[in-house]
Order: C-alpha cells, then structure tokens, then sequence
C-alpha cells in the first residue's frame, strides 16, 4: 500500500481544482438542479389566462363589430358588457401575473425560468392592454 496517492502531488491550490477532479467532493459547487419557483409556474399560468381571456374578449368585440362597440355598451347589450368585463378582467389578471413574476425572480435557490418567461409575457400583455386603451382614447 502506497504512503501517498497520486491526488497528494497535486500542489494547485483547493480552489483552483478543476471541477471534475474530486467525484466525491461534490458539496463545493452548487448543483444545477434547483426547484422551479412555485410562483413563476403560477405567473406563466396566469399569461396563459390572461391570453386567453383578451382573446375571448377581441371574438366578443368582432363579433359585435368594431363600429359598433360603443352603441352596443351604451345600449348595454350582453355581449358588448361581456368583452369590456373580460378586457378589464384580463388587464387584472396580468398584472398580478407581473407581480407574481417579480416576486419569483426575488426568490433564492429557485430556477428562475418561469418567472421570467412570466414577467415577459405579462408584461407584453399589460403593455399591448395599455396601448390598445391610448389607441381607443386618441380615436374619439
């Protein structure tokens, strides 16, 4: 039985050990592998809802027709009352996915994928929802 082993003649330093050279000494590096973010899951589930809601709301809308919109809200008719509900409501429900988002990419030892596939997403719907509400306000 040798006195020493070969890893023993190895005069680097610890720290600049390359990664592979120890296979048992793997609580050094941080693994890779971390838990998605609860709340990012949440935040792009709530893109998708979002999504889908403003969808159901511009069908609604076509199917009134464009032109008329306006008569049919103040006239009250349902599906008129239906797309200006889901509009809102799909403006609410983006935000708080955006709130959500950023509350994921605060939290530590969480894979941050979704959170900001989420921030991105309701971002972009938020911000189309805002635009779409300067453009219907500059029209009148």
């Amino acid at each position: 039985m040798p006195l020493y082993d070969d890893d023993d003649y190895d005069d680097r330093p610890v720290s600049r050990r390359g990664r592979y050279d120890d296979e048992e000494d793997d609580h050094d590096f941080r693994k890779r592998d971390l838990p998605h973010s609860g709340v990012g899951i949440a935040s792009c589930v709530l893109a998708l809802l979002a999504f889908l809601t403003g969808a159901c709301a511009m069908v609604l809308t076509v199917h009134v027709g464009p032109d008329e919109i306006e008569a049919a809200i103040e006239a009250e008719e349902p599906e008129a009352v239906l797309a200006v509900l889901l509009f809102v409501g799909a403006g609410f429900v983006s935000l708080i996915g955006l709130v959500l988002a950023v509350a994921g990419l605060l939290q530590r030892d969480r894979n941050k994928l979704f959170a900001i596939l989420g921030l991105c997403l309701n971002g972009l719907l938020f911000l189309c929802g805002l635009a779409m509400m300067v453009a219907g306000a500059v029209a009148d």
